[in-house]
């Protein structure tokens, strides 16, 4: 999504060639169309970002390599430093402003992970934030990272600077570059990377995969080879053939672009081998738009129209603010993302924004970076940039640090209550019971600095399926078993289900500990075994592996599981058994376990509206 667009207009001087790549800008205005639509009102992943990728490659590898045989000397550091410039003032303009959304309309509980994201997003490695995290690349809701699109400019520019680097470790004595090695080592990379990219799509790890830099290096790099044939060889740039060919070319190109998101999901194949498809769409739209024709197919004077390649000018600063605006509206409102309502007005706040942006963020502050003094305003904001960009690096930490500090306190004043000994300090069930009344003086327990005494061990563990698999988890994030309670015992005891499951085992875990039974959960997020509402297919898949895995290796004390659903209905009983609990009670009792059916948690509905799920 870079704005590298102005080195295209550095490849020919003649005002006959720079018209000729005009329509790379509207290419660029489409695509990023295309981004903005299927995020707001699809809810799928096009081919856009894919496009993106390979149209900065195009323009990147030239370009780098006439700034390393430039004849001042333009070293390694500054050339990264003018991507910087191109990249940094409009991304911690959108960041910064993203943290103040987050600071008011989110629970503080959430702080830390919003601000970790965005000092990931400032440093360029929030692509594998999300890899460590095990994220799958989500659709727009109510809980999705609204720094979450940002994955792409991390993973480009880390292979910007890997492929800057290459082109300077090319130069030879005279300062040319040797273009022999350095297109094969860049071939040879892509290829890997292509491969790469395919092995994970088949061995179904395609969250990693999705985020992963060694799996995209492939479609900057095939551009980045691309660039260097169609921009730097006369020979294609002054041929000619049928018009009628460029315009078969031309819609054939938008057709593949086009189809992604309507007939698969990048979500879910990119970048595999299906990305060949919009890329080679790019291509073909590319090829039909360089050829010189009198009056070019009306595709190409589409993407040359002012409307598309406006579009193309501010598509960066557009692709920063679309997302978090939709995901801090979706929050705030609490209305689908889908809905016209919340994307008509996201989409024209951020046109509104990026335009902004671009002519007071992005020109002014990019580049410049030759040693006549910069105006006084210019250099101010540079400081301004830079402090911000501090900022969002050390507040992480830093709100770890106050965390740890505030639950040390919270910990120490808890204690010293119930030092005291006094029954109405933490009642709990004898407030209704035996009529205690609770004391308002206390601090509440456990405390709220932080939500991970809440959850249960196994979200910080990892021992829990995803939503996006099927697999059944055996080890904990440190490759210990995901045994808790009395780990050393023979005794065992399954806690099955989804998280109103879940959410038992650490009760549970203290429980076996008392009585000498290990606690070894199988569950997955979304999935109460075999009850799926949203036609899960991974839960169906997951929960036959679990009952497999039950009757080959059966616990001795028995399977604790969430036995109901609410009903909704406030006139008769609140909640029922589905049958498909039935059913699995039924198989797994007939293979001798003893079940622990528990209701489950209440679900709170305001009138007759929606149920609230806990």
């Amino acid at each position: 999504m870079s704005d590298l667009r102005t080195d295209s207009a550095h490849l020919d001087a003649s005002p006959a060639a720079s018209t000729r790549f005009q329509h790379l800008e509207g290419l660029r205005g489409f695509s990023i169309a295309l981004v903005v639509i299927f995020h707001v009102f699809i809810g799928r992943v096009s081919s856009g970002v894919d496009v993106f990728l390979f149209l900065g490659g195009t323009l990147l590898l030239s370009s780098q390599i006439r700034n390393a045989e430039r004849l001042d000397g333009r070293s390694f550091a500054r050339s990264v430093l003018r991507v910087l410039l191109r990249l940094l003032p409009a991304l911690l303009a959108v960041v910064a402003t993203t943290v103040g959304g987050v600071l008011i309309f989110y629970p503080h509980l959430d702080w830390g992970q919003w601000l970790t994201d965005a000092s990931a997003a400032a440093s360029f490695w929030i692509n594998w934030r999300f890899v460590s995290l095990g994220s799958d690349y989500d659709a727009a809701g109510i809980d999705s990272s609204p720094l979450q699109h940002l994955w792409s400019m991390s993973v480009q520019f880390q292979i910007y600077i890997a492929i800057i680097a290459l082109v300077f470790a090319s130069r030879g004595r005279s300062a040319r570059v040797r273009m022999r090695p350095l297109v094969w080592i860049i071939a040879l990379l892509s290829m890997l990377s292509l491969l790469c990219a395919t092995w994970m799509a088949l061995a179904g790890d395609q969250g990693v995969n999705y985020y992963s830099t060694f799996s995209r290096f492939w479609e900057i790099g095939a551009g980045a080879l691309l660039g260097l044939v169609l921009f730097d060889a006369e020979r294609i740039r002054g041929s000619s053939w049928p018009r009628w060919l460029s315009a078969v070319l031309s819609w054939v190109g938008v057709v593949m672009i086009f189809s992604v998101g309507l007939f698969f999901d990048g979500a879910e194949q990119f970048p595999g081998p299906l990305t060949l498809v919009p890329l080679l769409g790019a291509l073909l739209l590319i090829g039909a738009g360089l050829v010189r024709q009198r009056k070019p197919p009306i595709i190409i004077r589409v993407l040359e129209s002012a409307p598309l390649t406006r579009l193309g000018t501010i598509a960066y600063s557009l692709y920063l603010w679309h997302w978090p605006l939709l995901i801090l509206t979706v929050r705030v409102t609490g209305i689908d993302a889908k809905n016209p309502l919340v994307g008509v007005p996201v989409i024209l706040a951020s046109l509104l924004l990026a335009e902004l942006t671009h002519r007071w963020v992005e020109i002014p502050l990019r580049q410049r970076t030759g040693p006549e003094p910069l105006p006084s305003t210019i250099a101010r904001a540079r400081v301004g940039m830079v402090a911000v960009l501090v900022l969002l690096l050390v507040s992480p930490p830093a709100w770890a640090v106050g965390l740890v500090a505030n639950r040390a306190y919270v910990e120490h004043k808890i204690s010293a209550v119930i030092a005291e000994g006094r029954p109405d300090s933490y009642p709990g069930a004898g407030e209704i019971l035996d009529g205690i009344e609770p004391r308002l003086d206390v601090p509440i327990m456990p405390g709220l600095a932080s939500r991970d005494p809440m959850m249960p061990p196994t979200e910080a563990d990892r021992c829990t399926t995803p939503q996006s698999d099927d697999s059944i988890i055996f080890d904990k994030a440190d490759g210990d078993p995901c045994w808790y309670g009395d780990t050393d015992s023979e005794r065992s005891l399954y806690v099955v289900g989804g998280s109103h499951s879940e959410q038992w085992l650490g009760a549970l875990d203290i429980i076996g500990k008392r009585r000498g039974i290990r606690i070894v959960p199988f569950t997955r997020a979304g999935c109460p075994l075999y009850y799926s509402p949203t036609d899960d297919t991974d839960c169906i898949s997951w929960s036959r592996k679990v009952e497999e895995h039950i009757r080959l290796h059966p616990p001795s004390e028995g399977i604790f599981m969430s036995s109901t659903r609410p009903t909704g209905d406030q006139e008769e009983e609140p909640d029922y058994v589905p049958d498909e609990y039935i059913d699995v009670f039924e198989r797994l009792a007939e293979e001798e376990n003893t079940i622990f059916a528990v209701r489950d948690t209440p679900w709170l509905q305001l009138g007759d509206g929606p149920l609230c799920q806990p």
